[in-house]
């Protein structure tokens, strides 16, 4: 009988290390697809860096994606090779790949980039976005531009899953001079590149920002009047400080930003009614 009891034990004990196993690699694999996914999402869907500059290169007959992948970080074209081969995999991009001489910035999106090496394309086009535009100016000058159809980049900002958190994107997308392909371009693309860069110019502020007491919210909002109503940086504290104030004492702001984005009016003259409008 204590012979069976001991059996019964070691069995007991060898089944539980076993469950304990599978659990941690269970635990491991969650986490490794974790890390790869984030780093899938850091690089799929915003550019290299900041940086213009045309690059001329070649890519030889018969080279692999590996080697392909490799050769475009060395040139400072993508980070992650790993996260490039995947997104070229994924989507079946692959065999489009071709050899020969090319020319590509620095700041194109993943696909932009393999729109390049598959086609050939080069043609860019430069895009400012001026500093307190809305939305709808935006998506008006792209329109003009000839990359969507009138309308196409606000309802966008309302349907794309670039920040479901927001209850709206306007603020959010850093003006700046931007260099696209024409050929391939999309408004949610282009309206992720330009959040993304919003977060990357927001984040060695955040720690200031925390300490404010203000949301992150509040600040990109109070930024987009500022931005509309200073006439030179100098004015900028200013405008903001009297901004801060009316806004923490429920006084009405009573300033032109505000009342000709409600208005959706940029031209006309404004009236002390139109102040007035709650």
């Amino acid at each position: 009988m204590a012979r069976r009891r001991t059996t019964r034990r070691r069995t007991s004990t060898i089944s539980t290390r076993g469950n304990s196993r599978w659990k941690w690699l269970i635990i491991a694999i969650i986490l490794v697809g974790a890390y790869y996914m984030a780093r899938i999402y850091l690089h799929w869907n915003q550019p290299n860096s900041n940086d213009p500059t045309p690059i001329s290169f070649s890519i030889a007959q018969g080279s692999s994606g590996e080697s392909i992948a490799n050769e475009l970080e060395q040139l400072g074209l993508i980070k992650d090779p790993f996260a490039f081969r995947l997104y070229v995999t994924q989507k079946g991009l692959a065999p489009q790949l071709q050899a020969g001489d090319f020319t590509a910035r620095r700041d194109l999106t993943y696909a932009e980039l393999v729109d390049v090496l598959s086609l050939g394309k080069t043609e860019e086009v430069k895009i400012t976005i001026p500093e307190g535009y809305t939305i709808a100016q935006m998506d008006d000058l792209l329109a003009k531009k000839g990359l969507i159809n009138a309308g196409e980049f606000v309802q966008c900002s309302k349907t794309c899953p670039i920040a479901p958190e927001l209850k709206s994107l306007e603020g959010w997308l850093f003006p700046s001079t931007y260099s696209v392909v024409k050929a391939d371009f999309s408004a949610e693309s282009f309206m992720s590149r330009l959040y993304n860069t919003t977060q990357n110019q927001l984040e060695p502020l955040r720690e200031s920002i925390n300490t404010s007491g203000r949301s992150v919210q509040d600040v990109v909002n109070v930024a987009s009047m500022v931005e509309r109503e200073a006439s030179t940086d100098a004015e900028m504290p200013i405008v903001a400080g009297i901004i801060w104030k009316r806004l923490d004492e429920g006084i009405a702001l009573g300033i032109d930003a505000t009342t000709r984005y409600a208005k959706n009016d940029w031209k006309n003259p404004l009236y002390a009614a139109d102040l007035q409008n709650p």
